[in-house]
């Protein structure tokens, strides 16, 4: 490769990222501008449900964010709760911590758990009370403790969530 070849290539990629970068900070101030809309104004229901579209459309969360025991938290100053209470969360951080086994798991058990959590943002309330009771990552147990075939399934569920409740 010549160099006047290694430099057009060089600059294709970095014009690519550049672009990347500046559309994401376009849509991420996007999404702001129209929450902060409705923030100005007496946030209601309905305004509230706005702001789930909104996010829902524009910040479609990933299964690393379902799996960040900080995700939820985020959203919790905009009045965005979770589904699940702590009680339920606990009870699922149970059902998957007891579905590990020494030679074996219960894999059907962990996919339920999983399912029950019924958005990537109540997933992130169970990721961080396992953190709490177990001081270890769920996702990095799930990777650890399952095949690949069994921890491909688990992502494939959570790709399947909404990213955080409709009303």
């Amino acid at each position: 490769m010549t160099r006047k070849t290694g430099l057009i290539i060089g600059g294709t990629i970095l014009t690519g990222v550049a672009s990347y970068l500046v559309y994401n900070r376009w849509m991420k101030e996007q999404m702001l501008k129209e929450i902060y809309e409705i923030l100005n104004g007496s946030a209601g229901d309905k305004e509230k449900d706005r702001i789930t579209r909104i996010v829902n459309r524009k910040l479609s969360a990933s299964v690393i964010d379902a799996f960040n025991p900080n995700f939820f938290l985020q959203f919790q100053k905009y009045g965005i709760k979770n589904q699940i209470g702590n009680t339920k969360a606990k009870v699922l951080v149970k059902d998957i911590y007891d579905a590990f086994g020494f030679f074996n798991d219960d894999e059907e058990q962990i996919y339920g758990a999983v399912r029950n959590a019924r958005t990537k943002l109540d997933l992130s309330r169970v990721a961080y009370w396992y953190y709490k009771e177990h001081k270890k990552d769920l996702h990095a147990e799930l990777q650890a403790k399952l095949g690949e075939d069994e921890y491909k399934k688990v992502a494939a569920i959570v790709e399947k969530l909404p990213s955080m409740p409709s009303r």
